[in-house]
């Protein structure tokens, strides 16, 4: 009787260790992908995560990062749709709200682009730059130059926090692009600052 009963419940578990199995291979290819900047393929591959049903925190991760990868395509309804569903499967994600933020802002939503910026830095504590970041460049597109400059410094600085030299460059180069230096004076010593480092 045990060796039935363990031959009937095995059996349904064997066809769930492979999907398990296959839901990795396909997360550990699209992470290769989204790492390698083809996001055509992440996209195929977090797609096949999805439709095979896999458990929920790959779901939701998928999701995320099918988000990010519609972004940086520049398919931002795209990007909102599966951000969405990231979000409503983990509200506490960070990242995808961070990221959703950024969807908003590319397609001109800046309330909610600023609505989720100000949750995920909470979530966060202000330890992640990319809700600073976007907050800066949702001033910048209203007009309010001097705030969009305190959310780039506040950015650089948790970049700086935590060590990410790419991001403390790419707001330097962006800052510069923008042309702030001369004409923000309350600012206008941190600005000489960090140029100074570079």
């Amino acid at each position: 009787m045990k060796q039935q009963f363990a031959q009937i419940i095995l059996q349904p578990l064997n066809p769930l260790k492979k999907k398990i199995e296959l839901e990795m291979d396909s997360m550990e290819k699209a992470k290769t992908a989204m790492e390698a900047k083809n996001y055509t393929d992440a996209i195929e591959h977090l797609n096949d995560v999805i439709k095979e049903h896999a458990s929920d925190t790959n779901v939701q991760i998928a999701y995320r990062n099918l988000g990010t990868a519609y972004g940086i395509l520049g398919e931002y309804e795209k990007a909102l749709d599966s951000l969405n569903v990231a979000v409503e499967m983990s509200e506490a994600d960070v990242f995808a709200l961070s990221n959703r933020a950024m969807a908003h802002k590319d397609l001109g939503n800046f309330e909610s682009a600023i609505a989720d910026s100000m949750k995920a830095i909470n979530l966060s504590e202000g330890k992640i730059l990319a809700p600073y970041y976007c907050l800066a460049e949702v001033n910048l597109k209203i007009g309010n130059q001097e705030k969009a400059m305190e959310h780039y410094l506040t950015a650089y600085g948790v970049a700086e926090k935590n060590n990410q030299v790419e991001a403390m460059k790419f707001i330097r180069d962006r800052i510069s692009h923008v042309g702030f230096i001369s004409n923000l004076s309350p600012l206008a010593e941190k600005l000489r600052d960090i140029f100074s480092a570079q």
